[in-house]
């Protein structure tokens, strides 16, 4: 795998909190096997299909941190954009967002909020992002553009992302309210 992402898989590993905004795709930490597949092939950053199976695999097996004892707790925002994704078939989709809605139900440590398009501009326009917590030490702030990912560690930038990171959920739709849009997003899917 490449550094930057080798270095985010150590944390993800590591860390004792993940607090995620995901915009436009659904983290992956979160997706399904075909999702992850036409995410990755759809980027057109991987040479051969070969890598974009590995990739897609590797993307599965980063969700054993949720099972694992203890568990990695996740707080995801998810912008709409993310549910309504046409960035693959409606099957494909509907499987990926009916998972999100089996892990927030069944694992308490996974929680997810709905952004809605209703709520306008918010604090993170600029794009997904993780927090990073640790039981011990400072936070860390991964941004994810297209072509790299920047590790944050500084205090302030660190507490700009937790204070945006508040207001994410102020203006997501509550927990109960993000389930059942959810279940209508899938709805509509199908």
């Amino acid at each position: 795998m490449p550094g930057p992402f080798a270095d985010c898989l150590e944390l993800e590993d590591l860390a004792a909190q993940a607090d995620i905004y995901a915009s436009q795709v659904i983290p992956g930490i979160l997706q399904t096997h075909d999702y992850a597949h036409a995410v990755i092939d759809g980027s057109r950053r991987w040479r051969t299909e070969r890598e974009v199976r590995a990739f897609a695999e590797l993307c599965m097996q980063r969700a054993a941190v949720l099972t694992l004892e203890p568990p990695l707790p996740v707080w995801c925002v998810l912008d709409e954009a993310a549910l309504r994704g046409a960035r693959s078939r409606p099957t494909v989709l509907a499987e990926q967002v009916n998972r999100l809605l089996n892990l927030h139900e069944r694992l308490p440590h996974v929680q997810i909020q709905v952004l809605p398009f209703a709520a306008g501009a918010h604090p993170a326009m600029d794009g997904t992002h993780t927090i990073f917590r640790f039981d011990a030490g400072g936070s860390v702030v991964v941004v994810e553009p297209m072509t790299t990912s920047l590790y944050l560690e500084e205090d302030a930038d660190i507490g700009q992302y937790d204070v945006n990171f508040h207001h994410l959920r102020s203006q997501a739709l509550d927990t109960k309210r993000s389930r059942k849009f959810i279940r209508d997003v899938i709805k509509e899917i199908r």
